[in-house]
């Protein structure tokens, strides 16, 4: 075949083909099956009935799913013309509408079809059309057809497109290892330009189009028929009806070999299903505009892994460009939402009659001079792997209780569920009240279950009001959901009114906060989250309590009693000063560990030497680089508890992790197990808790809730809890050794002074809150067990930071705030130590620990045994590039209160607030340190490790500078530079 190339016509590209292939199968639809000869037979024939057509004049044509509508296309070509296909299932109104707008002096139909009464004339595809020779004098750049869409708004428009621009869309359809269709069959309707995309690619490489009849179309059984009968090998679809049709089984779906889903978001769980029921197939997520004619950018997925959280949109195709920017037209960084615009020589002509829509939407392209790019209006991210991640649309951005909610993120959430077939989205004004979101799902799940899976997801802002089950989904002409047709929800709340001055204060602070408008109030026993609070709104009331009550009340407190009487309590108690109904009694019995568990008598499994383990925590940072390190000196078997819907995403969420942190390690050992640690027998079966009672030998216990504004009662469910599980799994069927990952806080957070012995018993003169209790009790608990013949080692660790040779850092509290402070500048004057651990350092620490015979039953202490100030810190942050001035506390104070809900440092505010929190401590103050022998609080650490060449690095500026390198890459910190024009612009 000559050389498929952009400078030749659609319809010259087809007749080509039809030369080479004349006796194969071209298309088929419900009644008819033709030829490449006599498609191409029957599009001349059109072109005859039209006559020679001027180039740039448009030709209607009622495009059904028939062989006629597909010769109609090219015969129009073939003449010269421009087709505009309409979906005959459109009212008549709308009809009329589209081909009056689009000045078209002829129709085509078949007969079937009314064709609305215009100043056109009507030519019958079924009829008897003249044979004959025909002209045409169009060229690549002339138009190839114009096809309307509604987009978000507004009328219907046309968009115009040149056959350059979809032949190169058809081309690149060439440029990827997949093979070239054999059967297509084609579900769009074909007045869409998504049906081009599956229509010139099979008719190009000489395979069949398969149309399906309108009542088929309806029935995803007889679809999966239809592909048995047709042994249909290529789909393009959107991802809900494929969800359909791919059903639980793959029964007739073998000779499936690409199937390309878009128009929608790709849930997760579809990915996972396809995979698994059609191994030998791939999935083809496609994304892409009218405007840029079918498709911008593609995601080829061969298998179940997937490179992040979403189903990405991919990368651009060989001649589009993809910018993600923001307002001010400067790229994102990695990893932020922008607005996603197209580039290229896909990028259509612009909108037919709509010179101000058309200067609006096609913009000139800031990056490569002279030409042009559209604004899709669409949201969007780089993700994992350069990879582009749909975000959803500004128009579906909603503004609520002053967050910036993308309703697009939450049915992206609710579709990685397994049981959501399709979610919408909405926010409803209910009974003139504030904005409340609504999620709408086709689902097997309840509200409740959903509501608990949006929770481990997103932030609360985000977690829908109300969850409405429908049955299906009301859709557009063009088979979208069809938002304005979603019944809307009661809006039913009892209110309570506040009875004193102090309770209608703060209710008032809350409404004002939560931004609530019209006839909505707070009663005095509305729960904060049923009105839409979140952490950050808890905090803000933490704060606004302060400032303006004078009253300290802790974050926690909040959480605990979430109503305006419960935080009037709080308030009224600390005049009272009985802020704390813990003491030390409460404290140690607490720490008691059940008397069911123990493990004398039983036989011991193979505590150094380990053929099976067992480990918690490996989605998170330590755990992360602790897995790769237990690879890499075992030949063991590991068992890694994660949350997920199923092992294969627990092991995606493992590999995201890996990658994130850029750790390479081979998981070909590695055994997801589905669980939970603030579950009872971490959420496992009995089957599989014996299973793992019976086969492993070790566990490494280092996975939390890591929170320090959570409450002690939400945190002790998985890092108290949890952990006593762990120590009942070690002491079922045979002893196991464990290896619980603690905190410096056992010490810092309970009055314990320097120097702190790692063995001996601690003895607290203080009540530690939230986490530093949870960890501290959990710790005792496992100290506890040793007593009962578990051998058990707590590493308590101090910070730990950046990987010393790949700079790989995941943010904690302290990098929070330093993030926050850059923003405005100011960083508080700090005369403590800053007592920072590398992360491969402690990971190779508690590995090379766990082998020797001699560590069980001991602890140790992870802690540089070189420590800096923080004056160093920001000196070498300040070498990086970085400006900011170290001020007083008042100083600070007053900065910190003018900061807004996105500034990094706002979740902190209540603690930063909180003396006991925001001071350093004594024992880590230059004075205190001097008077310490470091190596005596770490001398079973140096004992263990000594003799392996392992060393803890000191911090130095190189270093310091790596882990921001790292920080800078995955968005986590502005560059310097763009620091400092902030800063110079004030903003």
């Amino acid at each position: 075949m000559t050389e498929l190339t952009p400078d030749r016509c659609l319809h010259e590209l087809f007749e080509e083909r039809a030369r080479l292939n004349p006796d194969a199968l071209a298309v088929v639809d419900a009644r008819i099956r033709v030829t490449y000869a006599e498609l191409d037979a029957l599009a001349d024939r059109v072109a005859r009935a039209l006559g020679e057509v001027a180039p740039e004049t448009l030709v209607g044509v009622l495009a059904d799913r028939s062989v006629h509508a597909v010769a109609a296309f090219l015969g129009v070509l073939k003449a010269g013309g421009a087709y505009v296909p309409v979906d005959p299932a459109n009212p008549p109104h709308r009809l009329t509408y589209l081909l009056a707008d689009a000045g078209v002096t002829t129709v085509l139909s078949r007969g079937e079809h009314q064709v609305p009464e215009g100043p056109w004339a009507v030519v019958r595809l079924d009829a008897d059309l003249p044979y004959g020779e025909r002209g045409n004098t169009a060229h690549q750049d002339n138009l190839a057809y114009a096809i309307y869409t509604s987009g978000s708004t507004g009328a219907p428009k046309g968009v115009l497109v040149s056959h350059r621009q979809i032949v190169l869309s058809t081309l690149a359809q060439f440029a990827y290892d997949r093979p070239d269709p054999g059967v297509f069959l084609l579900l769009p309707s074909l007045s869409f330009d998504a049906a081009a995309d599956g229509l010139y690619w099979t008719l190009l490489s000489g395979g069949t189009v398969v149309l399906p009849g309108e009542q088929i179309l309806l029935d995803p059984l007889a679809l999966r028929d239809l592909i048995a009968r047709e042994q249909v090998t290529h789909s393009d679809c959107t991802p809900s009806l494929y969800s359909l049709i791919l059903g639980e089984d793959a029964a007739g779906l073998s000779s499936l070999r690409c199937v390309k889903v878009g128009g929608e978001a790709c849930p997760p769980d579809l990915l996972r299903r396809h995979h698994a029921l059609l191994p030998d197939a791939v999935l083809v997520n496609n994304y892409g505009p009218t405007e840029a004619t079918v498709w911008a950018t593609t995601y080829l997925s061969r298998s179940a892994r997937l490179p992040g959280a979403t189903v990405p949109i991919g990368a651009p195709i060989p001649h589009a460009r993809v910018y993600l920017l923001d307002d001010r037209m400067e790229r994102v960084p990695a990893g932020e939402t922008g607005e996603l615009y197209i580039a290229g020589a896909g990028v259509a002509r612009g909108y037919l009659g709509r010179g101000g829509l058309t200067a609006e939407r096609f913009l000139p392209d800031p990056f490569h001079g002279g030409e042009r790019m559209y604004r899709t209006g669409d949201l969007a991210r780089e993700g994992a792997e350069g990879l582009i991640e749909f975000a959803g649309r500004t128009d579906d951005q909603v503004k609520i209780r002053g967050y910036r909610i993308e309703l697009g993120e939450i049915e992206n959430a609710l579709t990685e569920h397994e049981q959501v077939l399709v979610a919408a989205v909405v926010a409803h004004d209910l009974d003139g009240a504030t904005p409340q979101l609504v999620a709408y799902v086709q689902s097997t799940a309840d509200p409740e279950t959903l509501r608990d899976f949006l929770s481990d997801r997103l932030p609360t802002h985000l977690i829908p009001r109300h969850i409405v089950v429908v049955e299906r989904f009301p859709r557009t002409v063009s088979g979208k959901v069809d938002k304005a047709a979603l019944p809307r929800p009661e809006a039913v709340r009892e209110y309570v009114e506040p009875r004193t001055e102090l309770e209608v204060k703060v209710a008032a602070m809350v409404g004002e906060i939560l931004e609530l408008r019209g006839t909505e109030r707070v009663g005095l026993t509305d729960n904060l989250f049923d009105l839409g609070a979140s952490s950050l709104h808890i905090s803000q009331l933490a704060l606004r309590i302060w400032t303006e009550l004078g009253a300290m009340v802790a974050v926690h407190a909040l959480f605990e009693i979430p109503t305006v009487a419960g935080t009037a309590l709080a308030i009224e108690a600390l005049a009272l000063k009985d802020t704390n109904a813990w003491d030390l009694d409460r404290l140690a019995e607490e720490c008691a560990l059940d008397p069911s568990i123990d493990a004398t008598g039983l036989p011991h499994a193979r505590l150094t030497d380990p053929r099976t383990v067992l480990m918690t925590g490996v989605t998170g940072y330590l755990g992360a680089h602790l897995l790769e390190r237990v690879l890499r000196t075992t030949r063991a078997e590991v068992f890694c508890l994660v949350r997920a819907s199923d092992p294969a995403a627990g092991l995606v969420r493992i590999r995201d992790t890996m990658a994130a942190y850029r750790i390479e390690a081979d998981l070909d050992r590695v055994r997801v197990v589905v669980g939970d640690l603030g579950e009872p027998r971490l959420g496992l079966s009995e089957r599989l808790w014996d299973e793992l009672a019976e086969r492993v030998d070790v566990i490494f216990h280092n996975g939390a809730l890591v929170n320090f504004l959570f409450p002690y009662s939400k945190l002790k469910a998985p890092n108290v809890e949890g952990t006593v599980e762990i120590l009942r799994l070690a002491s079922t069927t045979t002893v196991k050794a464990v290896h619980y990952v603690s905190s410096i806080d056992s010490f810092l957070n309970t009055g314990i002074r320097r120097p702190f012995l790692e063995d001996p018993p601690l003895s607290p003169a203080e009540v530690p809150d939230g986490y530093p209790r949870s960890k501290y009790v959990a710790e005792q608990r496992v100290i506890a067990a040793r007593e009962r013949g578990i051998p058990a080692c707590v590493y308590r660790t101090g910070m730990i930071i950046g990987h010393t040779v790949s700079g790989a850092t995941a943010p904690d509290y302290m990098l929070l705030q330093i993030k926050g402070m850059l923003i405005f500048g100011v960083v508080p004057a700090a005369e403590g130590l800053v007592d920072a651990i590398p992360v491969d350092f402690a990971a190779q620490a508690i590995a090379t620990i766990a082998s020797r015979p001699d560590s069980l039953g001991h602890s140790f202490h992870l802690w540089n045994p070189q420590m800096t100030t923080f004056e160093q810190v920001y000196e070498w942050i300040r070498s990086y590039g970085y400006i900011f001035e170290s001020a007083s506390e008042q100083a600070v104070m007053e900065k910190v209160l003018t900061i807004e809900l996105d500034n990094p440092l706002f979740p902190l505010l209540p603690l930063y607030a909180d003396p006991k929190w925001r001071d350093q401590p004594e024992d880590l103050q230059p004075a205190r340190a001097a008077q310490v022998d470091v190596r005596q609080e770490l001398a079973n650490t140096l004992r263990a490790i000594e003799g392996t060449g392992l060393v803890c690095a000191p911090l130095t500026e190189e270093y310091v500078h790596g882990s921001i390198d790292f920080m800078v890459e995955t968005g986590f910190l502005d560059a310097p530079q763009v620091q400092r024009a902030r800063l110079t612009r004030g903003d």
